[in-house]
Formats: structure tokens, C-alpha cells, sequence
């Protein structure tokens, strides 16, 4: 499996000229009317050279009831290739919560499975909300905080 991080045209880019096979996948992505430049998502992961899953990366300091996406976002989410759009929401982050574990929640099709509302601002910015406890469907991993007291000590040999 490869894994590409597309979160900004540069790094897009260099993975191009670094891999042929991110060349031809971004070739299929084209094809769907899917940005070169922006995607619409943060990390791509390739399968015997197709698209495995497209990742939109959302974090939060507490478990938020809303998470806002982009439009461009929610265009590739509802795009042709739904099924491998994957929308991972990180949540609990702050280190002041007790009794509230970081987590990752993965939703693949949030397009089909999320609740969600439009909305503009003045600007004419698009963005949608998520309301993201009203899930049909998600994998829930739930994080184990280490202090750096208990972290095994390394060695600098």
C-alpha cells in the first residue's frame, strides 16, 4: 500500500514526480472531475495501483458535536467516487480533558452516512456541517494516553 500525503499542491507534486503510479492515479482522479491542485482531501492511499481510499483528516481539542468541510470537500465526498472517500474525525486532544481519551472515528461515504446542512457566508465561502453523532455508520478507535514518565526510555546509541 502507498500512502500519499496531497494536502497542499507542493506535496502533490513532488509525489508525481516521485511515483508513476501516483501520476496514473492522479490521472484516474482527473478523470472524475477530481482536482490535481486540490483534491478535496488531505491523504490518498493506493491499492495495486488504483485509489484505495481518498482521507479527509478533521480534529478537534474536545468530542465537537459539529465539524465543518470545505466545499470543495463535500464536492469530492459526493463525487463518483464516494465509496473511497473516508472523512477520519480525531477528537479529545486537549491535554486538560479527564476522562475523555483521544479517538479516531472513521467514516467511509460521509457523503451518504452524515447528517449534514449547507451553509454560505457573506464572503460566499461554502461549507458544510457535519453533524457527526448522527453517523449510520463508523469505526470508533479509541486512544491510550502515555505520559512521558511512563514512555520507555530510549537509547541514543
Amino acid at each position: 500500500m502507498l500512502i500519499v500525503d496531497v494536502s497542499s499542491p507542493e506535496m502533490i507534486a513532488t509525489a508525481i514526480e516521485q511515483s508513476t503510479v501516483v501520476e496514473e492515479v492522479f490521472d484516474q482522479l482527473a478523470e472524475q472531475g477530481i482536482s490535481q491542485l486540490y483534491p478535496g482531501f488531505d491523504m490518498l492511499t493506493i491499492q495495486g495501483g488504483s485509489i484505495d481510499r481518498m482521507i479527509e483528516l478533521k480534529s478537534s481539542g474536545v468530542d465537537a458535536q459539529v465539524q465543518a468541510m470545505s466545499w470543495n470537500e463535500w464536492k469530492t465526498a459526493g463525487g463518483e467516487l464516494r465509496s473511497h472517500f473516508w472523512l477520519y474525525l480525531v477528537g479529545n486532544l486537549r491535554a486538560d480533558l479527564e476522562n475523555a481519551p483521544p479517538f479516531v472515528r472513521a467514516v467511509q461515504d460521509p457523503f451518504g452516512t452524515l447528517a449534514s446542512s449547507k451553509s454560505e457566508d457573506v464572503i460566499r465561502k461554502r461549507t458544510v456541517q457535519l453533524r457527526v453523532r448522527e453517523f449510520a455508520a463508523a469505526d470508533q478507535l479509541t486512544l491510550e494516553l502515555r505520559h512521558e514518565e511512563d514512555a520507555p526510555a530510549q537509547d541514543d546509541t
